[in-house]
């Protein structure tokens, strides 16, 4: 057994399986890995470099086809198996377009085409390529223009602007009764939300920041990408105030600027923006 954080972690192998068994510090176990390819089992050399549970079970299931067998709430590795796998998923994809926006800034003219492969790259995934069973009706994960949990004040008045991004989570039995009004008005809270960003300033990074804010997102990510110097000033300023408050906040952000040879960039998981 062997320590990852506050966290005690135990590799058992059999025959056929392995499992890794996570204890926090009352000695409950929080959570239960099960690999069934011996070709991919792991060992204590392997895993205890991880800096956290989470940052573990990513490399378990992307690297090792690890399945959740057991998760428990209220620690850092007790949340829902699926809404971990779905953030790991969801960071990936924010990823991967910022690795090709970076390689081929110009593939994209607008903003909306960025989205589009924002989305096949979300799809891409199983647990957010699913349907989600509500009583009255069926519905995907992954959603477009999902209005804001909670109004903001603007020009004096309340309005509900969109998210770019929501992710809906598989239903409780409490929620099984929301209709398909509840639906088509956007009243379901979203477990995930993106906001994304090409070419604008300061300010607009500043008022996606503070929309995610205002809704209390239970996971919000950031994309701010440009290819242009206008508009930027602040901005690198702004991105490294949320990623040095990202371990205590549930906001985290992907960042590029590129103009010609020149390229900043931050993946999500990076710990400073590199230039």
């Amino acid at each position: 057994m062997f320590q990852i954080g506050n966290y005690k972690v135990k590799i058992v192998t059999g025959k056929k399986t392995q499992t890794i068994n996570v204890f926090n510090t009352k000695g409950e176990r929080c959570y239960k890995f099960r690999i069934s390819d011996s070709k991919r089992f792991v060992n204590q050399n392997l895993l205890q470099g991880h800096t956290s549970i989470q940052k573990m079970q990513q490399n378990l299931i992307k690297e090792h086809n690890a399945v959740i067998e057991k998760s428990c709430n209220g620690t850092e590795a007790g949340l829902d198996s699926w809404m971990q796998e779905s953030i790991f998923y969801v960071e990936q994809a924010i990823n991967n377009l910022l690795e090709h926006f970076v390689q081929v800034p110009y593939f994209h003219r607008v903003e909306q085409s960025l989205h589009c492969e924002l989305f096949r790259h979300l799809l891409q995934s199983d647990p957010l390529n699913q349907v989600l069973n509500f009583e009255h009706f069926q519905t995907g994960i992954i959603h477009k223009e999902w209005p804001e949990t909670i109004p903001r004040e603007y020009e004096g008045k309340n309005q509900r602007g969109n998210f770019d991004f929501a992710l809906l989570t598989p239903p409780s039995k409490k929620e099984q009764k929301i209709t398909t009004d509840d639906f088509c008005k956007g009243l379901i809270r979203p477990s995930i939300v993106i906001e994304m960003g090409l070419n604008y300033d300061f300010k607009h990074l500043q008022n996606d920041h503070q929309k995610l804010i205002n809704s209390g997102v239970d996971y919000g990510y950031l994309i701010h990408f440009a290819r242009k110097n206008a508009g930027q000033k602040n901005v690198k300023e702004y991105v490294e105030q949320i990623i040095s408050k990202e371990k205590a906040s549930n906001i985290k952000i992907a960042y590029a600027h590129v103009v010609k040879n020149n390229v900043c960039y931050r993946r999500i998981g990076d710990k400073m923006v590199k230039c």
